[in-house]
This record gives structure tokens, C-alpha cells and sequence, in this order.
């Protein structure tokens, strides 16, 4: 025959089953997941929402060289360019908008028959402010806040989700740890 060798019985208090049934639950895991999911998924949706910041920055560079009534000439030009600007849609389809821009432009020209070059710098700025709004679809608040809603219906489902799935855990436990313990003490009332 083939002996087993029985485990030493685990003992537990009552709340120590409570604690390890709540630590070491899959399904009770997997809700924590979800509700964390749709944490997520709500800071998402209202992101939308959040302010953009857009930078550029950029620098182009030009040479040119050929013959004219002047002579042989040769040609550079530089622009260097930077903006920035902030938008934002607002919960009422509105997108704001704000936005500076720079730039300068350096050329200079070398003709072959004179001995002096000429240069030129050109320099500009501007501020842009943009005002849009959707007048058919994404004009009404409640049509553009319908993901943040849902959402945060999603958020308290699966919070309740947790919430009856711990109370759950907790009920199977308690059931299986006072079974146990009913049935060690017929056991021990059946020994005596």
C-alpha cells in the first residue's frame, strides 16, 4: 500500500480565516482590478478636458548660388521660428485657444562685382487667440460630458462589485470556518 502522511491542521482564529479568506480571494482580486480599471478609465474621460500646451521650435537654413545681370551672386538665407500656445475644450464643446509665435529671418547677399555684402534681418511676433464652437453635434454639455457620466457609473459599479464581493468572501468564510468548528466539536462530543 501506498502511506500519505497527513499535514499537521492549520489553526486559525475566526478573524485570522476572515483576514487570509479576503487576502487570498481570486475573485475578490479580479473586482479590485476592475475597480481600479474604471478609475482609470474615468480619469481618462476627463481628460478630454484637460489643457493642451503645443511648442515648436525650428530653424531652416537656405544657400543659393547663380548669374545675373549683376554678375555671380550667391544667396543665404536663416529663419528661426518658435510658438506656444494653450488650448482647452470645455464641457460646452467650446475649444479656447492662445498662442505666441517669433521668428526672425537673416538673409544675406554676396555679389562677385562688389566687395561689400548686404544683409538683411527681418524679425516678427504674434499673439493668436482662437475662439471655436461645434454648432450641430458636441454643443450641449450633456452630450459632450456622456463619457465622463458613464464613466463614473462604471467607477460605482465596480465599487459596489468589491464591496458584494468582499461581503460574499466574508459570508463563505465565516460559513466554512463555523462548519468546522461544529464539526470538531461533535467530533469531540462523539469521542467522549
Amino acid at each position: 500500500g501506498i502511506a500519505v502522511a497527513a499535514a499537521d491542521p492549520l489553526v486559525l482564529s475566526y478573524a485570522e480565516a476572515l483576514e487570509r479568506g479576503l487576502a487570498h480571494n481570486p475573485t475578490l482580486a479580479l473586482a479590485d482590478q476592475d475597480l481600479r480599471a474604471a478609475d482609470g478609465a474615468l480619469l481618462a474621460a476627463r481628460g478630454v478636458f484637460d489643457p493642451n500646451l503645443e511648442a515648436t521650435l525650428g530653424l531652416q537654413s537656405s544657400t543659393s548660388e547663380g548669374s545675373g545681370q549683376l554678375g555671380e551672386y550667391s544667396a543665404k538665407a536663416r529663419t528661426a521660428y518658435n510658438s506656444a500656445a494653450v488650448s482647452w475644450l470645455a464641457p460646452t464643446g467650446t475649444t479656447l485657444s492662445l498662442g505666441w509665435e517669433n521668428s526672425r529671418n537673416d538673409y544675406r547677399y554676396v555679389l562677385a562685382n562688389f566687395d561689400q555684402p548686404y544683409s538683411d534681418a527681418q524679425f516678427g511676433s504674434g499673439l493668436r487667440a482662437t475662439v471655436s464652437q461645434a454648432l450641430l453635434e458636441g454643443w450641449r454639455m450633456s452630450y459632450n460630458l456622456s463619457p465622463v457620466r458613464q464613466a463614473q457609473q462604471a467607477l460605482e459599479a465596480a465599487d459596489l462589485s468589491v464591496q458584494l464581493q468582499r461581503q460574499q468572501t466574508v459570508a463563505d468564510v465565516a460559513n466554512a470556518y463555523w462548519a468546522v468548528y461544529a464539526a470538531q466539536r461533535q467530533l469531540a462530543v462523539a469521542e467522549q
